[in-house]
């Protein structure tokens, strides 16, 4: 009994001087990178994903949670088409993976990682491109629409499909293996081991498909629904921006007893602008309609009916902070807004102001034919 005992003490302080061992294949230690660029595997991989092209990503979304089926198409996508290219270039990259593709490609947990490592939604992909579809957008209209609707249009849309062959690996151990029971979609195999590196697990393998896209930025700051914006620096109003894709004006209103009014007024002085600057367009060198504009815009009515007309193709983008003017009536309010035309809009719009010269030339025959009959 006592050569039990002694032996037990031997065997005990024996272990409490060895070093406790780390269980084989623990991959605590990895920190896996975050993906360089904004590019996700896909949930299905296929031939043709040209439709998912110029749909727009929800604002707020998780880079990790994106895949295509989260985005939305809008009235303004159809701005944005799809442009095949051929391509050749290899790749070994991490890409954003969200759950939805986890399961839907059979990537399954790994027994020895931990939840730290588990929660990072990205794998590694190592891959040949032959093809890519990208997005070719028309940028006046794109403009026109987001800036007519801004709830059409979100801050990034699904850019770029990539086309090839590759594998998808995900961190392995000896001890780890992938479920029985994945499911995998067409032309992918599941439970592939060969030629991974060590620490790392080939468990998709993929060959002349679209699997993956990138996102990107909506062009032109599109999203921002300016016409609500209130700036206390309002430079813009002595120093009008210029832009290549369309005109700015800055119209400021008289005082006026309610800041409702002046906001109104403030608008149609741009609009006014708007008419004498769309005027340029619809003069000739025939006398007959130089001699009708410039009646049309000496005549107060005839100004207001043609900046009526051009109401719907000038739109508001920055409001200065309403003005309080003190006057021997009371306090006053002053408005000034930075409005904006579209050239894809300026032929439409001139045309507007045309029909307003041909209104005035035919109201102008009329009166003289009614004066010759007296």
């Amino acid at each position: 009994m006592k050569r039990y005992i002694g032996l037990m003490g031997m065997l005990l302080a024996g272990c409490a001087q060895s070093k406790p061992t780390k269980s084989p294949g623990t991959l605590t230690t990895i920190q896996l990178p975050e993906p360089s660029r904004a590019i996700h595997l896909r949930a299905t991989f296929d031939k043709d994903p040209a439709v998912y092209i110029g749909r727009f990503i929800p604002d707020g979304i998780k880079a990790e949670d994106i895949d295509e089926n989260a985005a939305t198409i809008t009235s303004c996508s159809k701005f944005i088409k799809p442009r095949t290219v051929e391509a050749n270039q290899n790749m070994d990259e991490m890409m954003y993976v969200s759950q939805q593709t986890k399961a839907s490609l059979g990537i399954v947990p790994l027994a020895n990682i931990s939840a730290g490592q588990q929660a990072q939604q990205s794998v590694r992909v190592r891959y040949g491109i032959v093809r890519k579809i990208q997005s070719d957008i028309d940028p006046d209209g794109l403009m026109q629409c987001c800036r007519a609707d801004p709830s059409q249009c979100t801050g990034t849309i699904i850019g770029e499909f990539l086309m090839g062959s590759g594998n998808v690996q995900q961190l392995s151990s000896e001890q780890d293996q992938v479920a029985a029971n994945a499911v995998a979609p067409q032309g992918i195999d599941v439970g592939a081991t060969s030629g991974s590196e060590k620490g790392w697990r080939t468990v998709n393998t993929f060959r002349d498909v679209y699997f993956a896209f990138l996102t990107s930025a909506t062009p032109l700051s599109l999203t921002k629904s300016a016409s609500t914006t209130l700036e206390a620096d309002c430079s813009w109003c002595e120093n009008v921006p210029r832009r290549l894709d369309g005109t700015y004006f800055c119209g400021i209103s008289p005082d006026s007893p309610s800041e409702a009014q002046a906001r109104d007024l403030a608008m149609r002085n741009a609009r006014v602008q708007a008419v004498k600057f769309l005027s340029e367009s619809v003069t000739s060198t025939s006398s007959t309609k130089e001699s009708l504009l410039k009646g049309v815009l000496e005549d107060e009515q005839s100004v207001t009916a043609a900046a009526q007309g051009v109401a719907k193709h000038v739109k508001d983008e920055k409001w200065c902070k309403s003005q309080l003017v003190p006057t021997p009536d009371g306090q006053r309010y002053r408005a000034k807004v930075l409005a904006y035309i579209a050239n894809a809009d300026t032929q439409a719009a001139a045309s507007q102001v045309e029909q307003v010269l041909q209104n005035q030339q035919s109201a102008g025959d009329k009166s003289k034919s009614h004066r010759k009959t007296k």
